[in-house]
């Protein structure tokens, strides 16, 4: 999920943009999925008979959604329409903002599948989203960056943050805790961080994470907070612990190939997937091994989908 954040002189505001030599996947040959032309609108559905494993799912501001099989990265799906990325418990995935990443629909697809089997009407444009896994709560950013989250059937549960923010990307860490990242309204610190400890119904600030230049999305790896960094600066993730109301860092990792401005990245368990905000030049997406980045160890996608800015990257696990 893609959003940067630049200070201006006057204060602080979030800026949507569209984003976004290692083991090249094979791809073709015997027994592979079936292959749709690249760019196209039909929907590139996989028999029901089809056991599927985990897959990567790229997307973005006014394209299709493509699914591939994870990490060999053969096609397995298309979805006509794109926008923000979040998977949930059973391997589904929600499109925020589907079908053009604009609009005010959270609409989610099965493991794999391309026919929509929910849908969430939000009152306004869908920025972000991020599920759960200890509850299965969807927290979706939407209007004028504000949070709602919707618990199973039940109406949304509507958050105030608590502090004068405006909210961009979000995640959930192991503990159900869903954290924020942002821009303040105060001048003096554009950029931040803040967390809503599960039960609890205020947002607190984090300290210890400020920065004037752009970033990317958050991410929960597993153990630590990460933040992608990328236009303007070296691609890559920062780690932070959370020891109370504080952010440490506690290091980090760069891309030194395949990425030139990060568009969006994922982690799975040893391996982060990144797209580039660059056109054409580089594969849709980059994989790496995490926490040791630095060299791409495989690509996903190239010869199979467009090279285009995907905003969004996701791994759905399978169920």
């Amino acid at each position: 999920m893609l959003f940067w954040f630049r200070r201006w002189a006057l204060g602080a505001s979030i800026i949507l943009i569209s984003g976004c030599a290692g083991l090249q996947s094979t791809i073709g040959g015997a027994g592979t999925m079936p292959q749709a032309p690249i760019g196209a609108r039909a929907r590139l559905q996989m028999p029901a008979n089809v056991k599927l494993g985990d897959l990567v799912y790229l997307s973005g501001y006014g394209q299709d959604t493509y699914i591939l099989s994870f990490p060999k990265g053969e096609l397995v799906g298309q979805i006509g329409g794109g926008g923000h990325l979040c998977p949930d418990n059973a391997g589904n995935v929600w499109i925020g903002g589907y079908p053009n990443g604009t609009s005010d629909e959270m609409v989610e697809f099965s493991h794999g599948g391309t026919t929509p089997i929910k849908t969430l009407d939000l009152p306004d444009r869908v920025y972000n989203c991020a599920v759960d896994h200890t509850t299965g709560n969807l927290a979706v950013i939407f209007g004028d960056h504000g949070v709602d989250v919707f618990s199973g059937g039940s109406p949304p549960q509507t958050l105030a943050t608590g502090v004068d923010f405006y909210a961009g990307s979000c995640t959930y860490d192991g503990s159900g805790n869903l954290f924020l990242l942002g821009g303040f309204r105060k001048p003096n610190h554009p950029l931040g961080v803040v967390e809503l400890v599960k039960r609890t119904k205020k947002f607190e600030r984090l300290w210890g994470y400020h920065n004037n230049q752009n970033y990317s999305s958050i991410q929960w790896d597993g153990k630590y907070i990460t933040i992608g960094t990328g236009l303007f600066m070296t691609p890559g993730v920062s780690r932070y612990a959370v020891r109370g109301n504080n952010l440490r860092p506690v290091g980090g990792l760069g891309f030194k190939r395949g990425i030139h401005d990060l568009g969006a990245y994922w982690i799975s368990g040893s391996k982060i997937v990144a797209t580039s905000a660059g056109y054409g030049i580089f594969p849709p997406a980059s994989v790496y091994s995490y926490p040791r980045g630095w060299h791409r160890v495989e690509t996903i996608g190239r010869g199979v989908v467009p090279s285009s800015s995907y905003t969004s990257i996701a791994i759905s696990t399978a169920p």
